[in-house]
């Protein structure tokens, strides 16, 4: 026999909650106006920074 814990065990609802858990930072985002362009742009501009950055060191430091 099994526990009770066990018999009521749905792992479908589990899964669901650890989604929903997950997502809540996107929701938060969207609600705010942020789209997955917005977050797309946000990192082609972070790593453009870092590029000039890199090559501003390399510039005046390493050449």
């Amino acid at each position: 026999m099994l526990p009770d814990s066990a018999e009521h065990y749905d792992p479908s609802s589990q899964v669901r909650g650890s989604f929903m858990r997950s997502t809540q930072h996107l929701q938060r985002q969207h609600e705010r106006g942020l789209t997955a362009a917005d977050r797309d742009r946000r990192t082609i501009r972070l790593m453009l920074g870092l590029l000039l950055l890199g090559f501003a060191f390399w510039y005046f430091f390493l050449r």
